[in-house]
């Protein structure tokens, strides 16, 4: 498998310049370092807590901010700086799926218009005869009525507004997609169709996908290998299957432990619950950023030497000094 999308020690710091801390100089750490590929037809899995810094990497990722340093190179071509002129073409090849299915469309434009948008942009279909066929078939490859193209998103479902978002994103027939949390906003009987939609155009279209959620279950269903973030930092990158098997760093042991089992007379697993709060970003622990919350933590180790993100016994990226199910000195 040729890799796609390579990401490398990517930072991304915003000024922290809200509230009491306007004027300060301190800055929020929303992504610290972070390095990961993703092979060609693959679905890569992103999941962590609110604040992970998970989206920040997706905007990163598609160049709707600008990295503070760091590299992200597409299919061999670097494309962590440029002009929007010279970012045109790339954006014929990386599109964006949102999370909010309503927020991510004009309100005052039809869904016909919407989607598209993108070929009038790129030059695909100034004829508007041409263009309405061209939409009707993107509607119906998504599961739309294409004599619909007329109606405005108020008009529409919040599942079938992110089917409209789906048309918009595969119009220019991109080689990767970044979907931020694609489903969290919809129905749970709507989120399966969606996610079945996405995986049917995957096989379709050939696509590659950075998958975005907090749903452990969702992720499992749809990804072929996931990644783990804490607070800015990768803390785990391993086959789907083999991380929610065996989870070896203790945070995602504890993801997988606070997941809610269908039934109501399980207790819940004992230590499911993690102790404490997320640190704050403008000021993340030193070294482990987990340690303050990590029940395996060791004074003088895990607070004074950052662990790398290393492969393990097993398989898998972990970035932790005493990894689950793994004898390591000290502990």
């Amino acid at each position: 498998m040729s890799v796609l999308l390579e990401v490398s020690d990517l930072i991304k710091h915003f000024p922290a310049r809200s509230g009491a801390l306007r004027g300060s100089s301190d800055m929020v750490h929303a992504v610290d370092g972070v390095s990961f590929e993703v092979g060609e037809g693959e679905t890569l899995g992103l999941v962590g807590e609110s604040g992970a810094g998970k989206s920040t990497v997706a905007r990163l990722v598609t160049r709707l901010l600008e990295p503070t340093s760091g590299s992200i190179s597409f299919a061999g071509r670097d494309i962590t700086h440029g002009s929007p002129r010279k970012l045109g073409g790339l954006r014929r090849d990386v599109q964006m799926i949102f999370q909010d299915p309503y927020s991510s469309l004009n309100p005052r434009r039809s869904i016909g218009s919407i989607i598209g948008e993108p070929l009038v942009v790129h030059g695909l279909e100034r004829d508007g005869r041409a263009r309405r066929r061209a939409v009707g078939e993107l509607m119906e490859q998504v599961g739309l009525d294409p004599g619909d193209q007329h109606r405005l998103p108020a008009e529409l479902s919040g599942g079938q507004r992110q089917r409209v978002g789906i048309a918009r994103a595969i119009a220019l027939r991109p080689r990767l997609i970044v979907a931020d949390e694609p489903v969290s906003a919809l129905d749970v009987s709507i989120q399966a169709q969606i996610l079945n939609l996405l995986e049917q155009l995957r096989r379709e279209l050939g696509l590659t996908i950075v998958f975005i959620g907090h749903d452990l279950a969702v992720v499992r269903h749809v990804c072929d290998r996931v990644a783990v973030m804490y607070l800015g930092k990768l803390v785990e990158v391993a086959a789907a299957d083999d991380l929610y098997a065996h989870p070896r760093h203790p945070y995602t042991a504890a993801l997988l432990r606070s997941v809610p089992v269908p039934d109501p007379g399980q207790p819940m697993e004992p230590g499911a619950l993690l102790a404490g709060e997320t640190p704050s970003p403008i000021n993340p622990p030193a070294a482990c950023r987990f340690h303050t919350r990590c029940p395996k933590f060791v004074a003088g180790h895990c607070d004074v030497i950052e662990p790398e993100l290393a492969p393990r016994t097993g398989g898998g990226l972990v970035a932790c000094h005493y990894p689950e199910g793994e004898v390591t000195r000290g502990a």
